[in-house]
């Protein structure tokens, strides 16, 4: 009886370290994202002097801290397997909307 307990320990603590790795995967790849939006846009000036181009870069900036502000929300959650699903299910919406 005492083994099932600590293997039920050992799984919830595999799925907390598992939900932390993918936590700070997603929130990487979010802000690696920013980065390259930040340095194309830097790299070159009159980007900005086309006609809708802030718009253009706007809307990917703008879902990207959505995506951060949801990472960090469902990572805030208490029930462990629920906020591994979700994260899981944002992985997979981020990677099907790019």
């Amino acid at each position: 009886m005492r083994k099932y307990g600590i293997l039920a320990r050992r799984k919830v603590a595999c799925q907390t370290v598992f939900s932390v790795l993918l936590e700070c995967a997603l929130l990487g790849f979010v802000a690696a994202n920013l980065g390259l939006i930040a340095v194309a846009t830097k790299r070159y000036p009159p980007f900005f002097s086309q006609p809708g181009a802030h718009n253009f870069v706007l809307e990917p900036v703008l879902a990207l801290l959505a995506y951060a502000l949801a990472i960090v929300l469902t990572s805030r959650a208490r029930a462990y397997s629920g906020k591994i699903l979700c994260l899981r299910v944002a992985a997979w919406f981020a990677m099907r909307s790019h």
